[in-house]
C-alpha cells in the first residue's frame, strides 16, 4: 500500500499488531532470513528512516528562536500532563530504550550492538565546514529547588557477564579530556584527580603543569605515607621530591639541587654507637655531609663511621 496523501490516526495506530490502551502505537514485523536470495543483498534493515535535506532554509530562519537552524533526524518528545495526579503511580520514565535479546542456539556472532553513532562528512562536501562532531551529547537539563538529587550525565552499570569486563573503554591513541574534578572508585569529588584504590604505572610519566605539584596521602591518618614530588622550573626553589607525615612537620626531602633535606627532632643522637648506647666519637670524621636544616640553611655535617 502506498498513502500519496498524509496519513493522520487520531489515537491508537498499530503494524503487524494490534494497538492497545498500554501500546497506543504498536510494530510488529519479522524478518525471515530463509525468504532473502543474493537479489536482496545487503545490510537488512528492520525499521529504517530516511531522511534528505534540500533547499534552501533562509527564509525559514527567524530572529528569536533557538532552534530555528537546527533540524532533528528524530526526536523522541516524552513528557508527562501538567495537572495534578498526572502520572501518578509511574516511578522511571525512559526516554528512549535500546535491547537486543539473542535467544537462538548455536550462533557464532562478532558484535552485539545496543546503540551505535556515526558521522559523516562524504566526498562531495568540499568547503563543508564542522566546528564540533559529537558521537554522543549529553546536554543539561533544568530542575527544579531540591527536585533531582543525583544527576548523571553518563552512569554505566559494572558488566558482571563476559570474559573480559571494561565498564568503559577508549581503543587507538587519541586523548581522552576530563573537565572538573575526577575521582576514582569514590563519588566525593574534591580534588582535581583522586583515586581511592592503587594506582600502577608502566613505562609511564606522571607530569603536571607549571609549578603544580602531585600529591599522594595514605589513608591512615599519622601514618608517614604522604609523598610530594614538585618540578622546579627556572630559578625557584621545589624539592624534587618529598616524604613527609600528616603534620608535614617531620619529613625528608631532596631539594632543587638533590641535596637532602631532613626535618625530625626524635632521630638525631650525638655519640656514633647504635641508639643508646655509648661510643667515643673519632679524632676525625669520615666525611662531611651537606644537608638542608628545617629553616633553610645549609649545614656540612661530620659523618662519623659507627662503631
Amino acid at each position: 500500500m502506498q498513502l500519496q496523501d498524509n496519513l493522520y490516526v487520531s489515537k491508537r495506530l498499530g503494524v503487524g499488531a494490534e494497538p492497545s490502551q498500554r501500546l497506543p502505537f504498536n510494530v510488529s514485523v519479522t524478518l525471515n532470513g530463509s525468504a532473502l536470495t543474493n537479489a536482496t543483498g545487503g545490510d537488512k534493515v528492520i525499521s529504517q528512516n530516511t531522511a534528505t535535506i534540500v533547499g534552501d532554509f533562509t527564509n525559514d530562519i527567524k530572529w528569536g528562536l533557538s532552534s530555528a537552524s537546527f533540524v532533528f533526524g528524530a526526536n523522541d518528545f516524552v513528557q508527562t500532563g501538567s495537572a495534578d495526579g498526572d502520572a501518578k503511580g509511574i516511578r522511571n520514565i525512559y526516554g528512549r530504550l535500546s535491547e537486543v535479546h539473542v535467544y537462538a542456539p548455536n550462533l557464532p556472532m562478532d558484535s552485539v550492538v545496543g546503540f551505535q553513532a556515526e558521522i559523516h562528512l562524504e566526498a562531495g562536501a568540499t568547503g563543508t565546514t564542522v566546528t564540533n562532531a559529537y558521537g554522543i551529547l549529553v546536554k543539561d537539563g533544568r530542575d527544579v529547588p531540591g527536585g533531582i538529587a543525583n544527576r548523571y550525565g553518563v552512569k554505566i552499570e559494572s558488566p558482571t557477564t563476559g570474559t573480559n569486563k571494561w565498564a568503559l573503554y577508549t581503543s587507538g591513541t587519541a586523548p581522552s579530556s576530563f573537565g572538573g574534578n575526577v575521582t576514582l572508585n569514590d563519588t566525593s569529588g574534591s580534588s582535581g584527580l583522586m583515586m581511592a584504590r592503587s594506582l600502577t604505572l608502566t613505562n609511564s610519566k606522571v607530569k603536571t603543569a607549571g609549578q603544580a605539584r602531585l600529591t599522594i596521602y595514605q589513608a591512615s591518618t599519622g601514618d608517614i605515607g604522604a609523598v610530594i614530588a614538585a618540578f622546579p622550573f627556572g630559578g625557584n626553589t621545589l624539592d624534587l621530591m618529598r616524604f613527609q607525615d600528616v603534620s608535614q612537620l617531620n619529613h625528608f626531602a631532596i631539594d632543587y639541587r638533590g641535596l637532602p633535606k631532613w626535618s625530625n627532632s626524635n632521630d638525631s643522637q650525638t655519640t656514633v654507637g647504635a641508639a643508646g648506647t655509648a661510643a667515643t666519637l673519632p679524632s676525625a670524621p669520615k666525611k662531611y655531609i651537606k644537608i638542608v636544616d628545617s629553616d633553610g640553611s645549609l649545614l656540612v655535617i661530620p659523618a662519623y663511621a659507627q662503631a
